[in-house]
């Protein structure tokens, strides 16, 4: 049962209760729970699974992030250090979404997801490792982010707290885009934070 069953979703990366149900109608779901016990397949959430050749690979935690919670995208801390722009490494992979906020965590590692207006739902990039595609915002999107979900920065002093690389971001954050981005949001707040931002790091 479980070779056939790896030759149809092994391809998938991923795969669902649903997903099984629509190509096995009458499959016993206990399977699931055995195959766990013997690493034949890894739990992401509940309902969700992969297999375990493709757990250890570089850029396949990003994938799962994308499919443990939709709709998402990687944002916030994580891209961040990513782009070099914060030196902490960062313990989970931190995303947003419309959803209410949630964390998972399981054997690969901890996933948590921040909730956002949809209007605010955008400006992340298709990224490529190996062969796992994931959403990602870029790096003037996930500055946003943070200003819009952390409140406590809005002073110059606690921007500078941040301990951005302002080399990094000299380099990197366009601020064209930036400002488009903020146009689009029309939010005084964080019109007023970004600039803060601007000063303290010499943008």
């Amino acid at each position: 049962m479980y070779i056939d069953f790896k030759k149809i979703f092994f391809e998938q990366i991923c795969f669902s209760h649903h997903q099984i149900e629509l190509v096995f109608p009458k499959f016993d779901k206990k399977n699931l729970s055995r195959w766990q016990k013997k690493e034949y397949i890894v739990k992401l959430r509940n309902g969700l699974y992969t297999f375990p050749e493709y757990v250890n690979q570089n850029g396949f935690n990003l994938y799962a992030a994308n499919r443990i919670y939709q709709p998402s995208y990687i944002s916030l801390h994580y891209v961040l250090n990513f782009y070099g722009i914060i030196p902490e490494v960062i313990n989970s992979v931190t995303s947003i979404s419309t959803l209410k906020s949630k964390q998972f965590n399981n054997s690969i590692g901890k996933f948590s997801f921040q909730t956002v207006q949809p209007k605010m739902f955008f400006g992340y990039e298709i990224k490529r490792t190996n062969s796992f595609d994931f959403q990602m915002a870029c790096p003037e999107k996930a500055l946003i982010d943070i200003f819009y979900l952390y409140p406590m920065y809005n002073t110059a002093k606690e921007i500078e707290q941040l301990r951005f690389d302002d080399s990094v971001l000299k380099e990197i954050v366009n601020l064209k885009k930036m400002n488009n981005f903020l146009k689009r949001i029309k939010n005084e707040t964080l019109n007023y934070k970004v600039e803060l931002m601007k000063k303290v790091y010499e943008l």
